[in-house]
């Protein structure tokens, strides 16, 4: 239960740094809100993430694969929500670490994956509780 108060935690947080026009710190929070709501996912419906793939390509990229795969194999209605997790990673990383900030136009097309993305989760939550 722990990993769905942080990502409600860090969806709150997100939207405190919205609204002081932090987009930056906000699409940070949003992926690792997503991410977090994932693994609570995975955890509940059993679902192991394989120790070599999270070696060849990092724990994350490896936790995109295993939810892209499982959701093009079982849930269809979902995979073009799903499909955006990659791009939400990759503006994460814009985020963190890039020179440049997110201006407000970028970070409304963020806002709007990732809330694809969270409704098709929910979905699959209440699908398994």
């Amino acid at each position: 239960m722990i990993l769905i108060e942080k990502s409600n935690e860090n969806l709150e947080i997100a939207l405190c740094a919205e609204n002081k026009e932090y987009y930056d710190v906000a699409v940070s929070r949003l992926y690792y809100s997503i991410y977090q709501k994932i693994l609570y996912y995975l955890d509940k419906t059993q679902m192991k993430i394989d120790e070599n793939k999270k070696k060849d390509k990092g724990s994350h990229d490896a936790i995109i694969q295993l939810m892209t795969q499982h959701v093009n194999l079982f849930h269809k209605e979902g995979i073009e929500s799903i499909s955006y997790l990659r791009g939400l990673k990759l503006s994460r990383k814009k985020a963190d670490y890039d020179g440049e900030k997110i201006k407000k136009i970028k970070y409304k097309e963020i806002k709007e994956n990732y809330e694809e993305i969270n409704n098709f989760l929910d979905i699959l939550l209440n699908k398994n509780i």
